[in-house]
């Protein structure tokens, strides 16, 4: 099976507000591009990642997943997948937080 990897560098996505016209295209892009697991890198909030998932759900036939993280307050990132494609793997941590 041949999977799709992409990358997207958000510049700053979510710091203030969100902006529907930029979340439509990084959706947008995604389905054009045929992505199933897709890379954000300065994306500022669990909640901006929540609105492209929710803009992916409604705008294909598949189910998507994602996961945010900020380690430091410099690295802010984000993994989107398509869940009817691909699973990613999943780690429980010794202080019982599981980890994408």
């Amino acid at each position: 099976m041949d999977i799709r990897i992409g990358s997207l560098n958000c510049l700053n996505f979510g710091r203030e507000s969100k902006n529907k016209k930029d979340i439509s295209l990084f959706a947008g892009i995604i389905l054009q591009e045929r992505m199933d697991v897709i890379a954000l890198q300065e994306v500022k909030s669990a909640e901006v990642v929540n609105y492209i998932l929710k803009q992916l759900n409604i705008r294909s036939r598949h189910t998507w997943k994602g996961f945010f993280d900020k380690r430091e307050a410099k690295q802010e990132y984000a993994f989107i997948w398509n869940s009817d494609r691909v699973d990613l793997p999943k780690t429980k941590l010794a202080n019982g937080e599981t980890r994408v």
